[in-house]
């Protein structure tokens, strides 16, 4: 009898632990920031382009490094979404904080051509 109470505690007590981990695992389906992106640029103003603008936000809200270069790079060329140079210098240098490469390389086209900021 007490082998079965120690059976029944070990099984309930791994249920336990994988219930756990499932609630608190990572989504599997990471954000696509690319895709996001295209839908803002090719359709601005649809449904589509202000839901994964939105989404973008959110991603880049979070930390996600390619979320943040992305936004700050659609606030720097315009077009989808009007020109803002502090806010496109702000999230591409919190990009490049977080080690994405690109960010790097789009500040220094910033600076260099003046266009968002005064070199």
């Amino acid at each position: 009898m007490r082998t079965l109470g120690i059976l029944l505690v070990s099984t309930s007590l791994v249920f336990a632990a994988n219930a756990f981990g499932q609630e608190n695992a990572e989504p599997s389906a990471k954000f696509d920031v690319k895709a996001a992106t295209e839908v803002i640029k090719t359709s601005p103003g649809s449904p589509d382009a202000k839901a994964a603008l939105q989404q973008l936000e959110q991603a880049a809200e979070g930390g996600d490094a390619g979320a943040l270069y992305q936004l700050g790079d659609l606030y720097a060329r315009g077009g989808a979404i009007p020109v803002d140079g502090a806010k496109a210098v702000d999230l591409i240098q919190k990009a490049a904080e977080e080690g994405n490469s690109y960010a790097y390389v789009r500040l220094g086209e910033l600076y260099r051509d003046g266009t968002v900021v005064e070199a």
